[in-house]
């Protein structure tokens, strides 16, 4: 359960604890401890009460309100809170409002250069048992795999420029880390650019596939993960981020590419667990 909602839901049954001490108070003190009111027939009512009690004596005015008054009062407040619990309830509990309308897995470059490789990142290592247990869910629910892999000519492609040979086509850093267990149920689409959309097949798969929604896993949520996400939100896919099974070199990278997502394509960030539960 998340900090705000935990902290929304104590503040509600504190107001609650408080509205139901306040009416118990209200009907001892003004009620039962009064021996001389009769509530039979609804015989008291505003009009009977003298002059003075209406000016100078409050407290016998409201103790001489009928008693469904005071029913429907409270029965009043008890659906007011009622319905102040389902508005708390549906703007905090994301586990509920998240469904995932026909959902694949997509994996961005978790191969062996970006993990240990000419690009090695410590964060991508971190974050391997999480996506490897994910997959695994998502196999056994069915849900598609589909691997969006970096695949690049050596002496070509323009992104050597900028990072250096990796992920080489044929070579050893281009194959899938050994543990997310890349399967024959498995889809592989290499790429040559950041974006898995990019001058590959991976939109005509997924439309055969069925698939609605994307979740994005991987490396890293400021490059390759932002520019599929995007690719996939053009191109109409709702986008969805597994936050325990992506990563980047830093926390700042991280953080702000979970924020372009989110700002940029609606996509919310949820975790293993979360998604698990929606498959």
């Amino acid at each position: 359960m998340s900090r705000r909602r935990t902290a929304a839901r104590v503040a509600f049954f504190a107001v609650g604890a408080l509205t139901i001490a306040a009416a118990v108070y209200i009907m001892v003190r003004r009620i039962g401890l009064n021996p001389e009111l009769d509530f039979g027939a609804g015989a008291y009512y505003y009009a009977d009460i003298p002059e003075y009690e209406k000016v100078l004596d409050w407290d016998t005015y409201q103790a001489r309100l009928p008693f469904w008054v005071y029913v429907a009062l409270f029965l009043a407040w008890g659906a007011f809170m009622y319905w102040l619990w389902k508005r708390i309830d549906k703007h905090t509990n994301t586990n509920k409002e998240m469904k995932l309308n026909h959902p694949a897995i997509l994996v961005v470059d978790m191969l062996n250069d970006f993990v240990t490789g000419s690009l090695a990142c410590d964060r991508g290592k971190a974050i391997v048992p999480a996506t490897a247990r994910l997959l695994d869910a998502a196999r056994q629910k069915g849900v598609p795999v589909v691997f969006c892999n970096d695949c690049h000519l050596p002496g070509i492609d323009r992104e050597l420029a900028l990072w250096g040979d990796h992920a080489i086509k044929g070579t050893p850093g281009a194959e899938v880390i050994p543990e997310l267990k890349l399967c024959d149920k498995d889809y592989v689409v290499p790429k040559r650019r950041y974006s898995g959309f990019f001058q590959t097949d991976l939109d005509i798969l997924l439309k055969e596939l069925g698939v609605k929604t994307v979740i994005i896993t991987g490396l890293h949520t400021h490059m390759c993960c932002r520019h599929t996400s995007a690719d996939a939100y053009m191109l109409g896919y709702d986008v969805v981020v597994a936050k325990e099974a992506t990563n980047a070199f830093t926390e700042e990278d991280y953080q702000g590419g979970l924020a372009y997502l989110k700002t940029c394509y609606g996509a919310d960030a949820y975790t293993n667990d979360e998604l698990i539960a929606a498959f």
